[in-house]
């Protein structure tokens, strides 16, 4: 896992990819660009990545504008239920899932 950090003064950034054996996926620009791109050979051989030409298939909304919506719309209730399932302590079991597959591959590598 490789983390890097710029200060934010400069200029705010938030991007992440995620490797995989046959491509890569690459979260953009707080999420508004999504790019998919596939492991494929080149004419001489080479294994490289390529834009998915059909991409992410369903993807009808950009994660922050749905973020920025459904604080709006707790602001102007005050309906806490309507940010179920978008809390810190709602993704705690998918932290946990992927921090215990880090110690899994941190073993691995050893």
């Amino acid at each position: 896992m490789v983390i890097s950090a710029i200060d934010e003064t400069l200029y705010q950034i938030f991007e992440l990819d995620f490797w995989f054996e046959n491509a890569r996926l690459r979260l953009e620009d707080f999420c508004e660009r999504v790019i998919l791109e596939r492991r494929t050979v080149n004419p001489i051989g080479e294994c490289v990545l390529e834009n998915s030409p059909e991409g992410l298939l369903g993807r009808t909304n950009v994660p922050m504008k749905n973020a920025v919506g459904l604080i709006g719309e707790y602001l102007d209730s005050g309906d806490i239920k309507q940010l179920a399932g978008y809390c810190l302590e709602d993704i705690k079991p998918t932290m946990e899932t992927l921090w215990e597959g880090r110690r899994l591959y941190e073993k691995t590598r050893s």
